[in-house]
């Protein structure tokens, strides 16, 4: 995967973002989607009868992409401010989470 370079500045799309399922005819069960909001599109999948519900099971995660990161800033928070002694436990795989999803 090629490395993509962010400024400090660029942030991400703000959520919600939520999934939009194609349909095609009278289906919807070839597993198309699109995730976005209104005059954007974050992730496209094209059909793929096979992998439908793993196609779905994405659409979700990436979906939810946005609350999660702000789920785990308010958790480095809290952990911060009121459990810092048990932070070494969690904190490194949340530090790691947000940097990932910053692009840092």
């Amino acid at each position: 995967m090629e490395n993509l370079e962010r400024s400090p500045e660029t942030t991400h799309t703000p959520g919600p973002w939520e999934i939009h399922i194609y349909e095609f005819g009278t289906s919807y069960s070839d597993g198309s989607f699109y995730v976005g909001g209104p005059g954007f599109c974050i992730a496209q999948r094209a059909p793929w009868p096979e992998r439908a519900a793993e196609s779905i099971a994405n659409a979700r995660l990436i979906s939810a992409a946005p609350d999660l990161l702000a789920a785990l800033k308010a958790a480095r928070k809290f952990i911060g401010d009121c459990v810092p002694a048990h932070g070494e436990y969690v904190m490194p795989e949340i530090e790691a989470a947000i940097a990932k999803a910053e692009g840092r």
